[in-house]
């Protein structure tokens, strides 16, 4: 008795599996879409570091000193305080 249902369990389950399309093993287009995004938004923010770098290296000496300052000073202005 238990071993002939416990056959045909087994046999739902697989068909279930079978006839899903595999849907449960396959990422969703959702995720795809998301992964994709997430991948253009890296190559994007590599490409704006990419330009910023040169951006600075095309700066005389003197403008290259006082954006250092520039950046230095912000990041004491722009810190979070907590409490």
């Amino acid at each position: 008795m238990f071993r002939s249902a416990k056959i045909i369990l087994f046999f739902i389950i697989i068909s279930v599996i079978a006839l899903s399309g595999c849907s449960l093993l396959k990422p969703s287009s959702r995720d795809k879409a998301m992964a994709n995004e997430q991948s253009e938004q890296k190559a994007a923010s590599r490409e704006m570091q990419a330009m910023e770098k040169a951006h600075y290296k095309a700066q005389p000496p003197e403008t290259r000193k006082m954006m250092k300052q520039s950046r230095k000073s912000s990041k004491k202005l722009n810190k979070v305080k907590m409490k």
